[in-house]
């Protein structure tokens, strides 16, 4: 039998995903499938929450599989992060700096999106859980920054932005030709033109640094209520 998969991220680790022949992952009561290597017919089951995104510029594979498959193992089985081991670090933000956590979510890909952002100045903090509607998970991501940025009034302040989004930073910092989004990648580019002393930073999603889960949590939120809402404090 036939089947389409296509290249993706489940908990950063990179993976194909079986989907329609569209691209669009299969997603049975909130569950995926997903195999760790194109010739593998291993079959891994795993909540589509931990799919951090899947290549949209690239078109589905498609892969005679044996007509009986093992039923799916439990991805977590494989994937859990070890709470054993310590968090690894992530670069300190600057004394004085104010502090970015962004992070997208999305239910399928594309498919009902959020944004979370949690800004840190200080002892202050806000947070942001924003609805996007119908979106993929590299909007998802490049809006919760977008979206961050406007949250900072004073653009003189050094910042320090944390992402989980090898892809955010690789179109608005490292100079990656941007295939699609093209509108929403200028705009942040416009946006942090203004800003005099803004540092990116990649963190690992998914490995229990503070700021990053709770940007994500911010996101899912968003997704399961269908709204947008602001938090301060």
């Amino acid at each position: 039998m036939s089947q389409y998969w296509i290249k993706g991220k489940f908990k950063d680790q990179d993976v194909w995903v079986h989907s329609d022949e569209h691209g669009v992952p299969v997603v049975d009561k909130g569950y995926i499938q997903v195999r760790y290597s194109g010739n593998s017919t291993k079959i891994y089951r795993g909540h589509h929450k931990n799919l951090n995104h899947t290549a949209t510029d690239t078109p589905p594979v498609r892969v005679d599989m044996p007509e009986t498959l093992p039923e799916a193992t439990p991805i977590q089985k494989i994937a859990a992060v070890d709470k054993s081991k310590p968090t690894p670090p992530i670069t300190p933000a600057r004394p004085g700096s104010i502090v970015l956590f962004t992070d997208g979510a999305c239910s399928g890909n594309p498919g009902p999106a959020g944004l979370g952002v949690l800004m840190q100045d200080g002892d202050s903090k806000r947070e942001l859980s924003g609805y996007l509607g119908m979106a993929t998970n590299n909007i998802a991501e490049l809006d919760a920054i977008r979206r961050g940025l406007k949250m900072i009034g004073d653009k003189t302040r050094p910042v320090d932005l944390y992402t989980d989004s090898n892809y955010a930073i690789g179109v608005l910092t490292k100079g990656w030709k941007a295939k699609a989004n093209t509108e929403l990648v200028e705009e942040i580019r416009d946006l942090l033109e203004d800003f005099r002393n803004i540092r990116f930073h990649w963190v690992r999603g998914h490995m229990g640094h503070d700021g990053n889960e709770r940007a994500d949590e911010l996101a899912r939120m968003a997704i399961e209520k269908r709204e947008t809402r602001e938090f301060e404090s």
